[in-house]
């Protein structure tokens, strides 16, 4: 109930401001090794050349995958603003299609551990932040930790991004799981990642939602999926988005269609 408390106290101070609030979307997952730092950021890129103004949170708190992507390093990073005087306006660098990021620090604490107020403040800031964006788009870690679930209650939506490896469905099931059963009114949204087709992609997340309300007496939206690419892979190697580097690949065009999904 704590946690809750402080959300409900973070929400009623931002909405003081006047202007429309952007939304606050938390990618994460519930095992490793399953893409999801990959396509929230192509999708940010996406949603960024569609004329929508974007800030990609890069909140691993382990693993900065985000900046490994894109082969770009910030001097100042999420720990500047948790252990030190930063603000997250200090830290948010511009890319030159006007993404703003914000980087996170490979081995840093997470935010367990931080006092109350320090954690109020920081997601305060955030809050604030979305009054001038359209998307806050936060990229967790995998699993289960802490951070993981603070960044994921206090989102508008969380977006389970899952594989047809049974492992992954199942720890992708877990995670909605513990979720729900902390904030019953969380939006949940699942990207498969890594299919052969449409009709497989279909196929996983029927099963998966399936299970989802039976036993969660919950849904899950379907918003869509992302083939197999050989393209993925070599933009990996040269540290460059697979949606700049290759517009045309077939994992290309399935961001584009989630992002027209995510607008519409």
């Amino acid at each position: 109930m704590q946690i809750i408390d402080q959300l409900t106290n973070v929400r009623k101070m931002a909405q003081t401001e006047s202007s429309p609030r952007g939304r606050i979307i938390t990618f994460t997952s519930g095992k490793g090794g399953v893409g999801k730092s990959n396509i929230a950021l192509n999708l940010a890129i996406a949603l960024t050349e569609m004329g929508q103004s974007v800030t990609l949170f890069d909140a691993d708190t382990h693993l900065a995958n985000v900046s490994i992507l894109m082969g770009k390093t910030s001097q100042s990073t999420l720990a500047d603003v948790l252990f030190g005087d930063k603000t997250i306006a200090d830290i948010t660098i511009e890319d030159p299609a006007g993404m703003k990021i914000v980087s996170a620090s490979s081995g840093m604490n997470d935010l367990t551990g931080l006092e109350n107020g320090i954690k109020e403040r920081f997601f305060q800031e955030i809050y604030k932040l979305s009054y001038k964006n359209d998307f806050i788009i936060i990229d967790t870690s995998a699993g289960l930790s802490e951070t993981v679930i603070d960044f994921s209650i206090r989102a508008d939506e969380v977006i389970v991004v899952t594989t047809p490896e049974p492992t992954a469905i199942s720890d992708s099931y877990v995670l909605i799981k513990v979720l729900f059963g902390m904030k019953e009114r969380i939006r949940f949204g699942t990207l498969i990642n890594c299919v052969k087709s449409k009709e497989e992609a279909e196929e996983v997340f029927e099963r998966f939602s399936l299970v989802v309300e039976h036993f969660l007496q919950t849904n899950t939206e379907y918003l869509g999926f992302v083939r197999e690419d050989k393209h993925v892979r070599s933009a990996i190697q040269k540290q460059s988005p697979f949606f700049c580097a290759f517009p045309k690949s077939k994992a290309s065009k399935c961001i584009s269609q989630i992002a027209q999904r995510m607008l519409a």
